[in-house]
């Protein structure tokens, strides 16, 4: 069971082998400006993103689409014309006064084709801007039927400026009398301003905006302007959820598509027994526009972020190139260094583009041909040094070299050998007597070997003479010690017995970071004391 819980663990972790001194990474102080621009400027360009989102800054994304709608209604209450009087330097008389009313607003219905008498009196406002009124008329209904039947009509409607008539007042309104109407006719320029009104979603505020279109219509006595206007309706879906959806709908008028014409003033009359000066014909059209509007996501906006991220970080691979350089030149200057120990004091000096341009040796300036050459030769041979293939290759060598002294079945015993392990490390210890035999041989030898390199000159040819016996017997006795300690670790191999392993040969053959040499020799003289 556990054996298949190890198995589903995703969070499984590789072993990185230290580079050097704990360091598994090789880290420059070039790269970490790096990081902490481009991680900076990935930063900011997030806060810049949160900053377009929460301020409705961040273009939603918005489709329309259009079909054909046989059966549709629509009924607004608000207003949706407005009419007022174009002041100009001959401009006096004010059609729309309320006290004195010259062109009277008037609203007539079309019920499958077929007029509705009689006109019906419109709800309409009146406001005075700079001593002229600005009528308002609000609250109509159209409608577009498939079948246009009875029960399930068609409605269109001309909404009209006429002659004044007493029923379709309102209130204190009053008509003006044939003089004032006789005088407004008269004047040299009567021109008033057709505006309607349609709305629009604003993406930046997030509402919904009116929006008035003008149109300047010129009033004669003897002719009628007609417009003839189609009104497309539009249906918008606002989605406006940070994570999940939050969909509001609106259904407004987005459009007025017309033409104009001008008919005889005896056209309507002779239909409506009425003179009509403007005649406002308005139709539901069939296309309905249907607009989406979609606000970025937080996921959208993470996304972006990560995007320019990405793109920011292409330069990172500048940055490990380098690395990579400086860890290779690194590397093998290393590796030089642990067989040349004088490479230690050359101090080599590179441009930007990693080539070299100038080498000094304790401040002494080399010759740069010179060097390059025998350095390009040991930086060749330290990069075969550093590859996996060569140190198998040189265990392997090892490997037989210990097999040609030892037999493999003695080799096979020391995988039994190690350091005893201990937590205090003053316990008493008892005194081997193999220790203290190996010990006088020791001695006895190296007392030896410092009589016969003591030796007086007395001529150059008892000089050479003298070197080379001394060269001799200390060969001698070089090859007569290792024989001895071959014998000697032979015979404790075969009689079964294991060699006496310290604390310290635990760090024996481990590659000292200068730093620390001085602190560990200190601890091995406290550990030899004790």
């Amino acid at each position: 069971m556990l054996k298949l819980l190890e198995n589903l663990d995703q969070f499984g972790v590789a072993f990185q082998p230290t580079l050097k001194y704990s360091k598994t990474q090789h880290r420059t102080a070039l790269g970490g400006i790096m990081s902490i621009v481009l991680y900076g400027l990935s930063l900011a360009y997030l806060f810049y993103v949160f900053y377009q989102w929460q301020s409705g800054l961040s273009l939603p994304k918005i489709t329309i689409t259009q079909k054909v709608q046989r059966n549709q209604v629509l009924e607004l209450k608000e207003t949706y014309v407005q009419f007022e009087s174009r002041k100009f330097e001959f401009t006096q008389i004010d059609p729309f006064n309320p006290e004195a009313i010259i062109l009277q607003p008037a609203i007539y219905y079309l019920k499958n084709g077929f007029l509705i008498e009689p006109p019906i009196a419109i709800n309409v406002t009146y406001e005075l801007k700079s001593q002229f009124y600005t009528v308002n008329v609000a609250n109509f209904l159209l409608k577009i039927s498939d079948s246009k039947s009875n029960q399930d009509p068609e409605i269109e409607m001309m909404l009209t400026l006429g002659t004044c008539q007493e029923q379709l007042l309102q209130g204190n309104q009053k008509c003006a009398n044939k003089t004032t109407i006789s005088n407004y006719f008269m004047q040299p320029i009567n021109t008033i301003v057709l505006r309607q009104f349609m709305k629009d979603f604003n993406t930046a505020t997030q509402m919904v905006e009116t929006i008035g279109r003008e149109q300047m219509i010129s009033i004669q006595n003897n002719f009628t302007f007609q417009v003839q206007t189609y009104i497309r309706v539009q249906e918008t879906s606002v989605d406006t959820g940070a994570l999940l959806e939050n969909i509001n709908q609106y259904k407004f008028i987005t459009d007025y598509r017309g033409s104009n014409s001008v008919l005889a003033l005896d056209y309507f009359y002779t239909i409506l027994r009425k003179e009509l000066y403007v005649a406002l014909y308005y139709k539901l059209d069939n296309i309905l526009q249907e607009q989406t509007i979609t606000y970025p996501k937080l996921s959208e906006v993470l996304a972006e972020a990560g995007s320019i991220a990405s793109t920011l970080f292409l330069l990172s691979y500048l940055v490990v190139i380098i690395n990579q350089k400086q860890l290779q030149f690194e590397a093998v200057n290393k590796v030089i260094t642990m067989y040349y120990p004088e490479f230690n004091q050359i101090k080599i000096t590179k441009n930007l583009f990693g080539q070299i341009t100038k080498v000094k040796k304790n401040d002494r300036l080399l010759d740069l041909n010179i060097f390059k050459k025998q350095y390009q030769k040991l930086v060749k041979i330290g990069e075969t040094k550093l590859s996996i293939s060569n140190q198998i290759y040189e265990i392997s060598r090892i490997q037989f070299i210990l097999q040609s002294i030892f037999t493999s079945q003695q080799i096979i015993s020391f995988h039994q050998h190690g350091i005893p392990f201990q937590i205090n490390n003053h316990e008493n210890q008892k005194d081997d007597p193999s220790n203290t035999v190996k010990l006088e041989m020791s001695i006895n030898q190296e007392n030896n070997s410092i009589k016969l390199s003591s030796i007086v000159p007395l001529s150059n040819n008892e000089k050479n003479q003298d070197v080379l016996l001394s060269t001799q017997q200390n060969f001698n006795m070089r090859q007569s010690k290792s024989q001895n300690l071959m014998v000697i670790t032979s015979k404790d191999v075969v009689d079964g017995q294991k060699a006496e392993y310290k604390d310290l040969d635990f760090e024996l053959l481990i590659l000292q970071n200068e730093k620390d040499e001085k602190e560990d020799k200190e601890d091995r003289n406290t550990q030899q004391i004790q």
